[in-house]
C-alpha cells in the first residue's frame, strides 16, 4: 500500500454567535419597560413628583434647525459642516440616576432602574455614593415593586409627606 497521507482532520464546528449585545438590547429593553412604568405609577401623587433624567451630548435647537433648512434646501455638503462646527451641549452628570424627584417634605429621591441582570457601573455607584453622603434618597430599583416599598417606608417615617398622601 503506497504512502498515503492522512485525510484532514474535520472542520471545526461553527462558533457559537455571542449573545451579549442582544442581552444588553434585551436588558435595556427591560429597564425601559420598568421606568415607564415607574413614573406611571407614581409621577404624580400628592406628595411626590417623579421625571426622567437623561445623561448625553448634543446639538442646540438652534443648530439643528439651521443644519435642516440647508437640507430643505439640497445643500447637503453645507449641512454637514454646519453641524460640524456647531457647538455640542453636554446634559447630565455620568452615573446620575434614570429617575429624579422629590418628596412634599423637600427630600429629593433618586431611582436607578436595572434589569433583573443588570449591575451598577462605576460612575453609578459613585453617585449613589454621593447622594448617601448627601443624604439623598436613593434606590437601585429592578421593579415597580421595589420603588412602591422604598415610598411606603418614606411615608411611614416622614410627618411631611403622610398627611399630604392621605388626603
Amino acid at each position: 500500500m503506497p504512502n498515503t497521507p492522512p485525510p484532514p482532520p474535520p472542520p471545526a464546528p461553527p462558533k457559537a454567535k455571542s449573545t451579549r449585545g442582544r442581552t444588553r438590547a434585551r436588558n435595556k429593553s427591560e429597564e425601559k419597560d420598568t421606568q415607564n412604568a415607574i413614573l406611571l405609577r407614581f409621577g404624580a401623587l400628592p406628595w411626590l413628583r417623579m421625571w426622567r433624567m437623561n445623561v448625553g451630548k448634543g446639538y442646540t435647537l438652534d443648530a439643528i434647525k439651521a443644519a435642516l433648512a440647508l437640507l430643505r434646501a439640497g445643500k447637503v455638503a453645507e449641512a454637514i459642516q454646519r453641524l460640524v462646527r456647531a457647538p455640542i451641549v453636554s446634559y447630565g452628570v455620568p452615573g446620575m440616576a434614570d429617575i429624579t424627584g422629590m418628596f412634599a417634605c423637600g427630600q429629593r429621591l433618586e431611582v436607578e432602574v436595572k434589569s433583573s441582570k443588570g449591575r451598577l457601573r462605576a460612575e453609578q455607584r459613585t453617585f449613589q455614593e454621593v447622594c448617601t453622603r448627601f443624604r439623598v434618597a436613593h434606590l437601585v430599583a429592578r421593579s415597580v415593586e421595589d420603588v412602591e416599598a422604598f415610598l411606603d417606608d418614606h411615608l411611614r417615617s416622614c410627618s411631611t409627606c403622610r398627611p399630604v398622601a392621605s388626603k
